[in-house]
């Protein structure tokens, strides 16, 4: 049985059981990262929890619309057991009945299901991972020359890799490293997000790691999250001068010798940038890639006017 379910009558427990249990399991997916995050959220529920999709969803001008919260890379399906593509497609086709707009992610076990679909638009998504069940030597002996060249730079450079507990202070400079190449993410994203942390952090599931010069400027940090099988890349900053002293190759590096053997993978959570995804492919070791799905079914006269919607 598929329905769909609104927010008040979700099980909370039931919810976060499936998700922790789900062979596609993501951070995101968890209630209260939803919850957090999401401006409100729905979901499609398969049988008794035995899968679930959350649907994020604003409205405006009397128009209910689904979409992608920031800081939520990835959302779709996630299951205890495999479903198959004809369920997908109901569950899709539920969707619409439901929102006549949306643009929202689905997660990288779906990624297949786009081949052939006439009847959805997808576009696939880049998300780089390092498999961290390896041996840090073997992850090393993995690198090209290159990277291994940066990263002996570093040390040369006496860089330093040190934790952090300033999250707010990465998330500020991160704002403002991106301010003027995206109108996506609002202040209250930054809000929400920086009161997630602290709840994630009280749960050790928040990880910060930065780079210090021998004269301690902060050249690089990142914000890392985690669950019980992956670290998420999900904020991170490089200043004009740690890109000159090449902080980021220190960062990861380190960050994978010190977490190899700890987690399942680490996500580096994109990217589509044709710089950012060269650089994230000199650690990983697979591209994950995950739907993105958009269709207006909107009437003609708004059609095209998705700013009405405020995206």
């Amino acid at each position: 049985m598929i329905q769909y379910v609104q927010n008040k009558d979700i099980d909370k427990h039931a919810w976060d059981n499936c998700i922790a249990n789900a062979e596609n399991t993501l951070i995101y997916a968890c209630y209260d990262y939803l919850s957090a995050m999401a401006t409100n959220w729905d979901a499609i529920i398969i049988s008794d929890y035995d899968a679930v999709m959350p649907i994020p969803y604003r409205e405006k001008l009397g128009v209910r619309y689904a979409y992608q919260p920031a800081f939520v890379q990835q959302g779709g399906v996630f299951f205890k057991k495999p479903i198959s593509p004809t369920d997908l497609e109901e569950i899709l086709i539920l969707l619409q009945s439901k929102f006549r707009f949306a643009e929202i992610a689905l997660n990288y076990k779906q990624s297949s299901f786009t081949q052939d679909r006439k009847f959805f638009d997808f576009t696939l998504r880049n998300n780089f991972t390092c498999d961290l069940r390896r041996n840090y030597s073997d992850i090393h002996a993995s690198y090209s020359a290159s990277t291994k060249q940066r990263i002996t730079r570093g040390e040369k450079e006496s860089l330093q890799f040190v934790p952090t507990e300033n999250a707010n202070g990465i998330l500020r400079l991160y704002k403002e490293m991106i301010s003027g190449r995206t109108n996506t993410v609002k202040n209250a994203d930054y809000t929400n997000f920086e009161k997630l942390c602290g709840n994630l952090q009280s749960k050790g599931q928040m990880i910060c790691r930065a780079v210090y010069d021998n004269e301690n400027q902060q050249l690089a940090a990142c914000i890392l999250l985690a669950d019980e099988r992956r670290l998420y890349n999900i904020v991170s900053y490089q200043s004009k001068h740690g890109r000159e002293k090449l902080a980021n190759y220190t960062l990861y590096d380190s960050i994978i010798k010190e977490f190899a053997g700890k987690y399942e993978l680490l996500d580096f959570e994109g990217s589509d940038l044709k710089g950012v995804a060269e650089f994230y492919g000199k650690f990983a070791n697979k591209n994950e890639q995950y739907p993105f799905l958009s269709y207006n079914n909107l009437p003609s006269i708004v059609k095209k006017a998705k700013s009405l919607l405020g995206k």
